[in-house]
């Protein structure tokens, strides 16, 4: 089975207890997706849906998405993570579909170092400060004037410009750099 991490996956709003929750059913399903505890089923009724539910708690909910069905589930793309009826409300929103060729997500199973390093994370601290590979270029080039980074909401921008601001402080490390952003939670790590 190939896990699929959409970037809207780690958009929630949960407290990080309740992410923690949802992270240790997802190991669970990856270890075994029929395992009883999880109550894995699909979302919605009709047959044109992709959009399934695990259980993390009583009240927290995974939306994935599956394909090819609900037996045997070949990619599975971690989408949503929730409260019960939000969790349920967003998925149908989305239509219940979500194509697992997407470039709006990463597979685990393509980089053992980079799938090791995502299941290490323990809180939503951590993650919100991962890498990605493809992003590392550039917040590590040397440019030789202003640059601009441009995309939309929860592609990264935000955390290349702290690897960036990082990366600078390492490269000169007598000067001060100043990193400004509307980001409150940010302000923890630095």
């Amino acid at each position: 089975m190939k896990v699929h991490y959409a970037r809207t996956f780690h958009q929630s709003k949960l407290s990080d207890a309740d992410k923690k929750r949802c992270h240790e059913a997802v190991t669970k399903f990856t270890q075994n997706p029929q395992h009883p505890g999880l109550n894995f089923e699909i979302v919605g009724s009709t047959g044109n849906r992709n959009h399934c539910s695990i259980r993390a708690s009583k009240e927290l909910r995974v939306i994935l998405a599956v394909e090819p069905d609900l037996q045997t589930p070949e990619d599975v793309m971690l989408v949503h993570m929730g409260h019960h009826n939000d969790a349920y409300q967003w998925s149908k929103r989305q239509k219940f579909h979500t194509d697992l060729q997407a470039t709006d997500c990463f597979d685990l199973e393509t980089d053992a170092k980079l799938g090791a390093q995502l299941k290490k994370f323990s809180t939503m601290d951590e993650w919100m400060l991962f890498l990605h590979p493809d992003q590392k270029p550039l917040a590590q080039r040397r440019y030789s004037r202003e640059a601009r980074i441009r995309g939309g909401a929860g592609t990264g921008k935000t955390v290349i410009a702290l690897h960036r601001a990082a990366e600078l402080g390492h490269r000169y490390p007598k000067d001060k750099i100043l990193f400004v952003t509307y980001v409150k939670s940010l302000s923890l790590f630095s």
